[in-house]
């Protein structure tokens, strides 16, 4: 209940305080009357992990139950305020493009501080990129960051944080008040709390189906207003086509759309088939499991900064019991 709540804590939600765990030389957090030194609240909250799950010795206290959502919800950024403290602590670079969706959910009053607020930690290469200016409109920013992650990281992987913006690109940011952007480009001033959305946009270093290609391409339309009308033109592989679409899932009621799933490919396999190699390594079947799973499993170790590992043989055993079960 004590974690809970320092967690609840406005600091947290705050855009200009986690500046100060970061660029301390010796963070301390102060609460009230007591104070404790950064290193051991991590390590506190690191070793609570061990009680948060089912099978845990705290399993059924009722205080450990209420604050395991909350837990979950800070661990990972209590985790990764820990490794961007250490990395600047070793003289190694922060992205702009890491640090935007990790702090995108922390509130601001002034909407290009959710830019702003991150160029005292990035190197200098990406910073000067911007020259803090509040008298510019919030979507020539907007444009501008996305021009910056994708010019500098060479990469379109900040595409998927553009998706969550608003298919109408029509967003409102304070009362009667809209900006228009492309639909590559994404706007940083949705509040979206962390939680399992966060979680899985962490994972983007376990994929790689680019091989290390750069992204080759160009921004048309740039410096002339208005700026909504600026497009990104990119350079594409056909790699395959999609012939057959099934439904989409529904997190919480996913049985139906994954057995329309199973039935799409047996209407292409026979049951012998299943065994047979599969162009990617592996077996059929084996392709099925970890395309589901993402090619990736939970991994909660104590202490392990990365929640997931990749997927391999070894789970295939734990596939077949919870699919049997899904199949009935």
């Amino acid at each position: 209940s004590s974690l809970c709540a320092i967690l609840e804590r406005p600091w947290w939600e705050r855009t200009w305080t986690f500046q100060e765990i970061l660029l301390a030389r010796d963070a301390e957090l102060l609460c009230g009357e007591f104070q404790v030194p950064w290193e051991d609240f991590y390590r506190a909250f690191s070793n609570i992990e061990e009680h948060m799950f089912v099978f845990s010795c705290c399993a059924k206290v009722p205080t450990c139950s209420e604050c395991r959502k909350q837990y979950f919800d800070f661990r990972e950024q209590v985790g990764g305020l820990h490794e961007q403290r250490r990395r600047l602590k070793q003289s190694q670079g922060l992205s702009l493009f890491d640090l935007l969706p990790q702090y995108r959910y922390r509130q601001v009053t002034e909407p290009r501080d959710k830019v702003y607020a991150l160029l005292g930690l990035v190197d200098s290469d990406q910073r000067s990129w911007f020259d803090p200016d509040y008298s510019c409109k919030v979507e020539d920013l907007w444009i501008k960051t996305a021009v910056c992650n994708i010019s500098w990281c060479r990469s379109l992987r900040s595409l998927n944080f553009a998706a969550d913006t608003n298919s109408s690109l029509n967003i409102l940011i304070g009362a009667g008040s809209s900006i228009c952007i492309p639909s590559w480009v994404t706007d940083w001033n949705l509040y979206r709390q962390g939680g399992v959305k966060t979680a899985l946009q962490t994972r983007y270093e376990m994929y790689n189906a680019a091989r290390g290609v750069e992204w080759s391409g160009t921004f048309r339309g740039m410096g002339t207003e208005p700026f909504s009308n600026c497009t990104l033109s990119t350079d594409g592989i056909l790699f395959d086509r999609v012939r057959r679409i099934g439904t989409l899932s529904d997190l919480e009621d996913c049985y139906d759309a994954l057995k329309q799933w199973w039935n799409l490919v047996m209407d292409h396999f026979e049951v012998s088939d299943l065994a047979q190699p599969y162009i990617g390594g592996g077996t059929i079947k084996n392709a099925f499991w970890r395309t589901l799973s993402a090619d990736v499993v939970v991994s909660p170790t104590r202490g392990q900064e990365i929640w997931y590992k990749r997927a391999s043989e070894y789970h295939e055993q734990e596939f077949g019991t919870w699919w049997t079960a899904v199949l009935g």
